[in-house]
């Protein structure tokens, strides 16, 4: 009776797993993947503050086996990326009206690859890219690159890096790099004092002292000397008391 019973429990665990692999492969036949499935490509507000993946379009000059491209594993790389990221992280992704990963796909070309906090390419041993593209994707490399600065806390460490980016940056041949590396290298010593302060304080606080200033010169119509002025502002800026008036008003 029990070997009977055993016999009748491995055939129905059999028939499970087969009907089970029969509706997987019925399920995930009807998925569409490669090239095949139409490109998305950022709308002009695809930015929402979310997590969000692009996947790099790119032109193929030669097929590898099993693979398909730019295309290979899309869309599903991506969908299966941001919601795995979901469950077991706290960061939020970007979702459509009906709750679903948003994913895209940008040319090295487009204005959105600059927007994308998040690029994959695969297959990538087929590509092949024209000037223009490799400007773009230098240029894309840097930019993202430099978001490594403000992850350092010693100021050393990020002395050290910001010389070696500028470097980089004014060999790339790209005249807007070069110009903000310029930029960046003149400025070094001030942006190293936000690590010598520990990052406690940011250029929000002179961006306020600056507009508190603009706003006294704009009540006062101006003054006429400077001296004035800067008793005006020392009042102002500094919380100074105010002197006494030379009338009383009722």
């Amino acid at each position: 009776m029990r070997r009977n019973v055993g016999r009748a429990l491995v055939a129905l665990l059999f028939c499970l797993a087969l009907a089970s692999a029969g509706l997987a492969q019925r399920r995930f036949s009807r998925l569409r993947e490669g090239p095949g499935v139409p490109a998305r490509f950022p709308t002009a507000a695809f930015e929402d503050g979310a997590f969000t993946h692009c996947k790099v379009m790119y032109r193929s000059v030669r097929r590898e086996a099993n693979g398909m491209g730019w295309g290979t594993d899309y869309p599903y790389a991506g969908i299966n990326l941001m919601t795995r990221l979901s469950e077991l992280t706290k960061t939020p992704i970007s979702t459509d009206a009906e709750g679903n990963p948003n994913y895209w796909v940008v040319r090295l070309t487009d204005a959105a690859l600059f927007r994308c906090p998040f690029t994959m390419a695969t297959d990538v041993g087929t590509l092949e890219f024209d000037d223009e593209e490799v400007v773009r994707l230098r240029a894309y490399l840097l930019k993202e690159e430099f978001q490594q600065f403000w992850e350092y806390d010693s100021p050393t460490w990020a002395g050290k890096f910001l010389d070696q980016w500028c470097t980089q940056a004014l060999r790339s041949r790209i005249d807007p790099i070069k110009k903000f590396a310029r930029t960046v290298r003149t400025h070094r010593e001030l942006l190293l004092n936000y690590f010598r302060a520990r990052k406690e304080f940011s250029s929000g606080v002179i961006e306020g002292l600056n507009n508190k200033a603009k706003v006294t010169m704009r009540k006062a119509y101006g003054y006429r000397s400077f001296r004035i002025a800067e008793l005006s502002l020392f009042h102002v800026l500094g919380k100074l008391p105010e002197p006494k008036l030379a009338h009383d008003f009722y």
